[in-house]
């Protein structure tokens, strides 16, 4: 139905909800992550990379 499985569905949908509150909050970055269920700050990162291209902490620059 939306061209993907479940798994990766929940991913993009993180992974978004992760670059908004990039974009929006302050909050540090390893709390981002945490919240959001990674199990550790690395493996956010290269999801985040893998996704748009660019580490998460380049948003903070």
């Amino acid at each position: 139905m939306f061209g993907c499985s479940i798994y990766t569905y929940v991913s993009e949908q993180r992974l978004a909800q992760a670059h908004d509150a990039l974009m929006t909050t302050d909050a540090p970055i390893k709390l981002i992550a945490m919240n959001l269920g990674f199990s550790h700050v690395n493996h956010f990162s290269t999801a985040f990379r893998k996704k748009f291209g660019y580490p998460p902490g380049s948003l903070r620059r």
